[in-house]
């Protein structure tokens, strides 16, 4: 129960903080803007519904958010290093708490395609900081065309062990991705997460929790978890990996237990139908950074893909549920079965010796398959596969091209078909684009099952 109170403190005090009165621009663009800018997803959602009662037409809203463009940072925030490093200092409202946040941007020394950059955004090791990052990643970003952007963990325990498995430095990480984008003109369809050693765990358990963000993966020395306490299992997660980019780069002595799960981790994607998931070993950090040019120039031009069949395991751990526990893409669990049992029977029997990574295997495997978990597939012109274990509720957020000619969608879920009329609304838009202000995917309708 030790990692629940933070949570449950927090809970208390966002109860407890009283609403004010949003003070949003009369011009639709500068509202948008401002509401943007607020620092808890309490206050945007409310802006959202406050902008969608306006009398302004969804189209007018659409042209707003594909044209959208990142704001100046305010007076104060910055502090340039040199030409092309700056230092942004901010706070983030984390879990009902503010809390200092330090991140450095490096940009290339030119933007051959035009348009918005390819961000690469790097974790620390234990110990380290932005800095450290920066000085890491900084050869491969400049090689390659590509935004660096290193935050520093602020809070002092996380940084000097490490990456922390616990809520509020998984939503630190997600609100530093979020700063950066909101200042710099970042490709949504070419973000890529990387990091060494303790940075490199993080990879691998953000981009578990989370792989809609990212374009590709980039871990250095760090390993996905089986682990001891329910949130240290990511590996539970891999299944919804499957259809993202990474390279795994290792090198030097490594701890069995990491290199397990790595391998535990590559063979499970591959029997996930994955088709850009490698280990790499390297002799030394050198080789391993700088790594073949060509190879790295074609791994970094990919773009985001979103699959046809969408597989999502929810996150189950944390009490309230974080707001992402349940998204991937255009899909969103609402509602986990109350019935489903929280903790997993797991195998007892003991193994020694090489019998070890046997019985580690069948755990990993348990863990995922008593897990709750949806799949979707879109077979096109608004028809919805369902297969689900567990789960009483989801939604789709669609896009026109995703809806179908009359304007439903038909969802087959556990032996039936359910047809569901998607209509069109600024309120869908607005609060999912004050979120993820993600000009690549727009929806505009949402279908809620049942």
């Amino acid at each position: 129960m030790r990692y629940l109170l933070p949570f449950l403190t927090s809970a208390a005090a966002l109860s407890a903080q009283q609403p004010t009165p949003l003070e949003l621009p009369d011009d639709a663009r500068a509202a948008l803007a401002a509401a943007m800018d607020l620092p808890t997803r309490e206050q945007r959602r409310a802006a959202s519904a406050a902008l969608a009662a306006r009398d302004l037409p969804l189209e007018r809203w659409l042209a707003i958010a594909a044209s959208w463009a990142p704001a100046a940072p305010p007076p104060g925030e910055v502090e340039r290093i040199d030409e092309r490093t700056t230092r942004h200092r901010t706070r983030f409202h984390i879990l009902g708490a503010e809390r200092p946040a330090e991140i450095l941007v490096r940009t290339p020394t030119e933007n051959a395609r035009g348009g918005p950059l390819p961000l690469l955004f790097c974790w620390h090791e234990a110990g380290g900081s932005g800095e450290t990052a920066l000085q890491t990643w900084a050869s491969i970003a400049d090689r390659h065309g590509l935004l660096l952007a290193a935050p520093t963990e602020t809070y002092e325990p996380y940084r000097r062990d490490g990456w922390s498995y616990m809520l509020d430095a998984e939503e630190g990480a997600k609100l530093a991705l979020r700063f950066v984008r909101r200042r710099y003109d970042i490709d949504e369809d070419r973000i890529f997460l990387a990091g060494m050693r303790g940075g490199g765990h993080m990879v691998w358990d953000l981009g578990l929790r989370h792989p809609d963000l990212f374009a590709g993966l980039l871990p250095a020395n760090g390993s996905p978890r089986l682990g001891n306490a329910e949130h240290d299992r990511n590996l539970i997660f891999l299944e919804s990996l499957a259809g993202t980019p990474l390279r795994s780069l290792h090198w030097g002595p490594q701890e069995p237990l990491q290199a397990g799960n790595v391998r535990r981790a590559l063979a499970g994607l591959q029997r996930y139908g994955a088709r850009r998931a490698q280990r790499l070993e390297f002799a030394d950090q050198d080789a391993a950074l700088q790594g073949d040019h060509d190879e790295l120039e074609r791994w970094f031009a990919q773009r985001r893909e979103v699959p046809q069949r969408l597989v999502r395991i929810p996150e189950t751990c944390w009490f309230p549920p974080q707001a992402d526990c349940g998204r991937l893409h255009w899909l969103d669990i609402l509602r986990v079965d109350p019935q489903w049992k929280t903790r997993p029977t797991l195998p007892t029997t003991q193994a020694r010796g090489s019998d070890v990574e046997l019985l580690r295997d069948r755990l990993d495997r348990t863990l995922r398959e008593q897990q709750p978990r949806l799949s979707i597939q879109n077979r096109g012109d608004g028809r919805y596969d369902v297969e689900d274990r567990y789960i009483h509720g989801f939604r789709l957020l669609l896009t026109p091209a995703m809806v179908g000619r009359d304007g439903h969608v038909e969802v087959r879920w556990r032996g039936h078909v359910l047809r569901k009329a998607a209509t069109p609304s600024s309120a869908v838009l607005l609060s999912e684009f004050l979120e993820r202000f993600d000009r690549s995917f727009l929806p505009t309708a949402e279908v809620v099952v049942p």
